[in-house]
């Protein structure tokens, strides 16, 4: 499906809540139920329960983008565009609470869809991991730097920033010190030792 705008949300002052409140209805063939939902970002995920007649109640996870334009000549400015898991949904953040309460499926993209939610979730708790100083990461994925250089394996470097609070940047196999954001949500292994020796600014 497409993207759809309107003006504005109703009685809502949230996508959550808009969104919540139209995926759960009651028609004479299906009935369908949000059970829990999320935003991550601004990407809205969620457990629905579906209720048909002569069926067993089934749990689907669905998927909205949502998108908030400052300007529009017709003054629609609120979107959201919707799909299911057996979409195969380029975005693949959503939280495990809502992951566990999904039923079963054998739906090729949902499944795939799923494991790769998994991967994330486990990716980000993998990054939570404290790192320290002398030791060595490798990302799964490898970043390409504005120079050109392409890496995916580098030295933890532990320096003190503002009001000597540790931060943490990464050295590359050329000796370049770099900064690599949200390293946190991605994939790594933690290789090598930590050292006791403290970071010195010439490093």
């Amino acid at each position: 499906m497409g993207w759809l705008f309107m003006r504005d949300l109703g009685r809502f002052n949230r996508f959550k809540d808009f969104l919540d409140d139209e995926f759960t209805f009651s028609r004479d063939d299906v009935a369908l139920k949000v059970i829990r939902s999320a935003m991550v970002g601004s990407t809205w995920y969620a457990a629905v329960e579906k209720r048909q007649y002569g069926a067993e109640p089934f749990v689907f996870a669905a998927v909205c983008l949502t998108k908030v334009r400052r300007r529009d000549p017709d003054g629609c400015r609120f979107g959201y565009k919707d799909m299911d898991e057996t979409c195969g949904p380029v975005e693949a953040k959503c939280p495990a609470g809502i992951l566990n309460l999904l039923s079963p499926t054998t739906y090729e993209y949902a499944i795939a869809w799923r494991a790769r939610c998994r991967a994330y979730q486990a990716s980000r708790k993998a990054g939570a991991a404290r790192l320290a100083h002398g030791q060595t990461v490798t990302f799964e994925q490898p970043m390409t730097f504005i120079d050109g250089v392409e890496e995916k394996t580098f030295s933890v470097l532990i320096r003190r920033g503002r009001k000597m609070r540790p931060c943490v940047r990464f050295v590359r196999s050329d000796g370049r010190v770099c900064q690599i954001r949200h390293y946190r949500h991605r994939a790594f292994r933690i290789e090598g030792k930590a050292t006791d020796a403290q970071a010195q600014d010439g490093i």
